[in-house]
């Protein structure tokens, strides 16, 4: 397996980030929703929805086992 790269520590380090806005929009949805309009629950609920599938892509992108997608320069070939 190859080692991560860089972009990939990174994208780890925002899916998490991602996963913690989603569960504190989720939570502020519990705690205050009653008590807000609507407008303010569907924003969060929006929130909570985006910063969730974002950290999908992200955990999947930093977990990924990415090929070597440099050109050789001793391979010579003429196309």
């Amino acid at each position: 397996m190859k080692p991560k790269t860089p972009f990939q520590k990174i994208s780890y380090v925002f899916s998490i980030l991602f996963f913690i806005g989603a569960a504190l929009c989720t939570l502020w949805i519990i705690i205050y929703g009653e008590s807000t309009s609507s407008v303010y629950k569907a924003s969060f609920a929006a929130s909570a929805f985006f910063c969730f599938t974002s950290a999908l892509v992200l955990i999947t992108m930093a977990k990924a086992n990415l090929p070597n997608l440099k050109f050789d320069t001793k391979d010579k070939t003429n196309l």
